[in-house]
């Protein structure tokens, strides 16, 4: 397996650009809104713990196979799983191992760019103080607002798509390695500055005992289970993402160096996250909350108590769109880099036909979100059905395919030599054993808990009784908070007794 150093794309021209556009890929808005409160409800320092064991035994090696495979074709996921298929002798087929990836990319993108619509309606009224003392009741109506208007919604949807437009196309040294260039550290900046904030201004001891000590006795097999999961989504492993970049990796060093500040910098920021939000949740006498309930709810009404807080509230929703822009860039790279080797086009011409059908997929998305339970198929929700499909098969069942081929298909001769002309012997033993053993097993649990973990919440949020799957898995009929608002049936309610009595009294 001959390797070559450079695409027809270019390459990252220096190498920090490697390290910084691998974490944009990695920094998503799940280290923000899932993480801290699975760390805290499942386990605490012992749910850490677990979770860095998984990073290293699970996600690591992924991850490296990834960013081996684009490395050794030098091309697009698409082209270079049928490149290296043929190289080796293998059945055609075998080049699905680079197409099934950016095919669930593609549909993350669609789902990436809903929710960065709403966090960038959300930083205007952060911005115009709209939620400035704000209480639960205050928060029904701007969710109503984007949810009984979805052409509202596309348009700063196509705001959004624009900025990831305007980057890819450019390329990647004048566009992909100069934004991160800038947007990297801008993050890891707002991120210092707002963690100051909260710590200086919230109640930063019963946030580090929520988050780490509180939960340790209730780690069980589901902490474990939940820090697997996390340990593989968090890393963007089986979307073609980190197989492209890859490819544009700088053949003067190895991979692991980059994967190895990859992956810490990824657990320095889910750690930092939770202490950036909870201190000032708990100061502002609310309660823990996760996914949309955290960001769109609760994290505004805390600022809105807070002195400062359109400021601050402005830039913390500033942090979450540099987060969810330079992942969206990571995952529509593959498909532009694919087009301009199939058909020769031009990177804008590219760019615009892979975000076009990214921004109706995200309008029809915006129509199922409206439509609630009255768009579903088995009883599970449209918008929750394809998060199901992409986050409970086509990631993890990409995954599994570059795991088999790059540990089990590929000559293993040819394998040793690449790894080996990169990185020290001992880490080729390691990491192939984790690859072709540990990391197939890992996946093949992760599919079933993931499916079984993310229908019934689903089934219980759209209502059980509704039929067809759901009526077997979650017969109840009871809301999530983010659920009751948008579906405009009552306003949601927090952890925070004195909200909830202000509540009764407004509805008496």
């Amino acid at each position: 397996m001959m390797m070559k150093h450079e695409t027809v794309h270019g390459s990252w021209t220096r190498s920090p650009a490697f390290i910084m556009a691998g974490v944009g890929a990695t920094i998503g808005l799940a280290n923000f809104w899932r993480f801290p409160y699975a760390m805290a409800e499942h386990g605490g320092l012992w749910f850490l713990l677990a979770y860095v064991l998984f990073l290293l035994v699970f996600g690591l090696p992924l991850l490296y196979a990834e960013l081996l495979l684009g490395r050794a074709s030098r091309c697009s996921p698409i082209v270079g799983g049928g490149l290296l298929a043929r190289e080796a002798g293998l059945c055609p087929r075998w080049g699905w191992v680079g197409v099934l990836g950016p095919i669930a990319g593609l549909l993350t993108l669609s789902v990436y760019v809903l929710v960065a619509g709403m966090t960038l309606a959300y930083l205007f009224k952060a911005a115009l103080g709209e939620f400035n003392g704000a209480m639960p009741n205050d928060m029904v109506e701007p969710l109503l607002g984007l949810k009984d208007h979805p052409g509202k919604l596309l348009v700063w949807e196509v705001v959004f798509l624009a900025g990831v437009f305007v980057v890819l196309g450019r390329g990647v040294n004048r566009g992909l390695e100069r934004a991160v260039r800038y947007l990297i550290p801008l993050f890891f900046l707002l991120l210092a500055v707002l963690l100051v904030y909260g710590w200086r201004n919230g109640d930063l001891p019963t946030a580090f005992d929520y988050l780490l000590l509180d939960g340790r006795e209730a780690f069980n097999w589901l902490g474990l289970a939940s820090a697997a999961q996390h340990a593989f989504f968090t890393l963007a492993i089986g979307m073609g993402a980190m197989m492209m970049y890859g490819a544009y990796s700088p053949g003067r060093r190895g991979l692991l160096w980059g994967a190895s500040w990859i992956v810490g910098l990824d657990i320095v920021v889910a750690v930092l996250a939770g202490f950036m939000i909870f201190p000032l949740v708990f100061s502002a006498g609310f309660g823990p909350a996760q996914g949309f309930d955290l960001l769109f709810q609760v994290v505004p009404m805390t600022y809105g108590q807070l002195p400062g807080g359109q400021f601050w509230a402005t830039l913390f929703f500033a942090l979450m769109i540099l987060a969810v822009w330079t992942a969206a860039m990571a995952l529509g790279e593959p498909w532009v880099a694919w087009l301009v080797e199939r058909f020769g086009w031009r990177r804008w011409l590219a760019s615009l036909a892979v975000l076009a059908p990214v921004a109706a997929l995200a309008f029809g998305l915006n129509l199922g979100f409206q439509a609630g339970v009255e768009w579903s198929l088995a009883g599970i929700p449209m918008f929750s059905f394809v998060m199901l499909v992409v986050s409970g098969l086509l990631i993890p069942g990409a995954a599994m395919l570059i795991a088999v081929f790059v540990g089990w298909v590929l000559p293993r001769a040819s394998v040793q030599e690449l790894v080996e002309s990169l990185e020290a012997r001992w880490f080729y033993l390691v990491w192939h054993f984790l690859l072709r053993f540990v990391a197939p097993v890992l996946l093949c649990a992760l599919i079933l808990f993931t499916i079984t973990s993310f229908i019934m919440p689903v089934c219980v949020q759209g209502g059980g009784g509704q039929g067809g799957l759901c009526s077997w898995l979650a017969p109840g009929d009871d809301l999530s908070v983010t659920e009751q608002a948008v579906m405009g049936e009552v306003p949601p309610v927090f952890d925070n007794p004195q909200s909830t009595e202000e509540i009764d009294d407004q509805d008496r």
